[in-house]
């Protein structure tokens, strides 16, 4: 799966972008990806736009970044959120722990 990421200077906010899966199989690229966040990012977007599906290892990952990143950031947005994926944070009750919005 290809993972982008990017920051955007003027709003501080450091984006990273999922590919159609977000499984085990990502778990490197996606521990690069936030352990790369510029030192004066001030948000986290986790942008879920081209995401059909994650597993509960992609939840774990999430709560690992939510760890490794949470005193950095004033706050992580989990974006564009499709259906399905947005009905696994609810049972999961993520969205206590990240502002999740969908599509």
């Amino acid at each position: 799966m290809t993972i982008n990421s990017r920051y955007i200077k003027e709003k501080k906010l450091y984006s990273i972008v999922m590919g159609q899966d977000f499984n085990y199989s990502d778990y490197r690229d996606f521990k690069g990806a936030y352990e790369k966040i510029p030192v004066d990012a001030e948000a986290l977007e986790l942008n879920l736009k081209n995401t059909m599906h994650i597993d509960s290892s992609a939840l774990g990952m999430m709560l690992l970044m939510n760890e490794h990143v949470h005193k950095q950031v004033s706050h992580i947005d989990v974006t564009n959120s499709n259906p399905n994926v947005l009905k696994i944070f609810e049972i999961s009750h993520f969205k206590k722990i990240f502002n999740i919005t969908s599509h």
